[in-house]
């Protein structure tokens, strides 16, 4: 198994970025900017033509699917770990030795995973309370979400700060939605994990929990 750590930031925060790509050699940075008409990847940073906001994060993350799979050097990684940029000054060697431990040729885990049973069964999808006014607060002034209730179904999903998703798990995703989906996005989605979990739900891929990795 070969792991690429992508690390979810912004422009704003660029002034962390040295030091995130300093802890190991298979970490990138992806961010969004709105202002190019395609993707653009140099010196490890994956630049989206997407919104960088909050609200864009649906969007970041499926342009960050979609490029990953499109760009040759990264052909040889079977799996991606997702990591935000303030979690991301982690023990690289520690991760990467857990994952290849606890993967067990799963394709969808993280550490903590909404929708789960204590027994470890899932619950069915719109079964269990979550919290659909979670982004308040979070949204450019402008978006409309700002002050919208998430409408939509929940399906079991992982969340937080990392999650892992196999190269099957990518194709999976970026089969329902790609770079091309971002109006589509941007009306329905909100909770850029909670997307991933509804779209790999559809191809019987549930998440499976781990240890955690990060502080």
């Amino acid at each position: 198994m070969e792991f690429l750590i992508v690390v979810l930031s912004c422009k704003k925060n660029r002034h962390l970025w040295d030091d995130i790509l300093k802890q190991g050699p298979n970490i990138i940075i992806f961010c969004g900017d709105e202002d190019l008409e395609q993707f653009r990847y140099e010196n490890r940073v994956l630049h989206l033509n997407c919104n960088d906001n909050y609200e864009g994060l649906p969007e970041k993350v499926i342009c960050m699917i979609d490029a990953v799979l499109k760009i040759n050097i990264f052909n040889n990684f079977t799996h991606i770990i997702k990591i935000d940029d303030h979690d991301a000054l982690i023990n690289y060697n520690r991760v990467i030795n857990l994952s290849q431990m606890y993967i067990n040729g799963n394709d969808y885990c993280g550490f903590l995973i909404s929708g789960m049973q204590q027994n470890g069964t899932y619950m069915k999808p719109g079964t269990f309370y979550v919290n659909r006014r979670y982004h308040f607060g979070k949204c450019s002034e402008d978006s409309q979400w700002n002050n919208k209730e998430y409408p939509g179904i929940y399906a079991p999903y992982a969340w937080g700060g990392l999650y892992i998703l196999s190269r099957k798990a990518l194709v999976c995703i970026n089969s329902v939605y790609s770079s091309n989906s971002k109006e589509e996005i941007r009306r329905n989605h909100i909770y850029e994990d909670l997307l991933l979990g509804l779209i790999l739900n559809r191809f019987g891929i549930m998440p499976k929990y781990i240890p955690k990795m990060i502080n």
